[in-house]
């Protein structure tokens, strides 16, 4: 599942990529994340926002829904 979650990752785009690694794995702060990417605060929360849902999409065929 890791791989896969490292992989998936690996698909994003770079911002919003580094973006998430920087909030789930490295556990950092907004303002530490817009720093890192040169950009606001706001704007950080938007790239993380943004890079969950596409992995949500990416990683959906995990944990199929029941019909």
């Amino acid at each position: 599942l890791r791989d896969k979650v490292k992989e998936a990752i690996a698909r994003l785009p770079d911002r919003q990529a580094t973006a998430v690694t920087m909030r789930f794995l490295l556990y950092g702060q907004y303002d530490e994340i817009a720093q890192a990417l040169d950009c606001a605060e706001a704007t950080a929360r938007v790239h993380v926002t943004r890079g969950l849902s596409r992995l949500r999409d990416l990683l959906a065929h995990l944990n199929p829904s029941p019909t």
